[in-house]
């Protein structure tokens, strides 16, 4: 699935959790690519917007926001999908247990289901080197994370995907 797409269906679900509640919450993609030419894994940002509204309580913040960037770094075949909200944050410590727990390929969790599900399937799909790494955040400044994919291309033939070598 392109990461247009992607991001349409996490916007649908947004609609959807935000339905009857008094404000909204402002969605940012900030890009510099075209994301109608790159794919990634089917279900992997609603998840993680799902966890900025349910752990980090967004629908109860005056302005909540969340910002997504997503860029290629020169050189690299590697997209970088950084997800930020300014929700309530975890506090240092928690954010490295958390980062144990993804790098963790035995754990099985009761909390944190959904973002360790991303990852893993990241992981199972693209290899070691992809998955999501949470960001080291300032508690008060809300949560982030880090999504590293591989370059897909979307083909002409959806059912086609090649890598980008470089």
């Amino acid at each position: 699935m392109t990461i247009q797409e992607e991001i349409q269906y996490t916007e649908h679900y947004l609609d959807l959790f935000m339905t009857g509640k008094s404000n909204s919450i402002e969605l940012t993609i900030d890009t510099e690519i075209d994301i109608s030419q790159f794919t990634m894994l089917k279900f992997s940002l609603q998840p993680i917007v799902e966890n900025a509204l349910v752990h980090g309580n967004l629908d109860t913040v005056t302005q909540p926001r969340i910002h997504i960037r997503i860029e290629v770094w020169e050189g690299s075949n590697e997209l970088s999908i950084d997800i930020h909200n300014n929700g309530k944050g975890l506090p240092q410590e928690d954010q490295d247990k958390l980062n144990e727990i993804l790098s963790n390929h035995d754990s099985l969790q009761q909390h944190h289901i959904g973002l360790k599900n991303v990852h893993d399937r990241i992981r199972a799909f693209y290899g070691s080197p992809y998955g999501v790494v949470v960001l080291r955040t300032n508690p008060q400044e809300g949560f982030g994370i880090e999504m590293k994919l591989p370059i897909y291309h979307e083909s002409r033939d959806q059912h086609d995907q090649t890598i980008d070598r470089g």
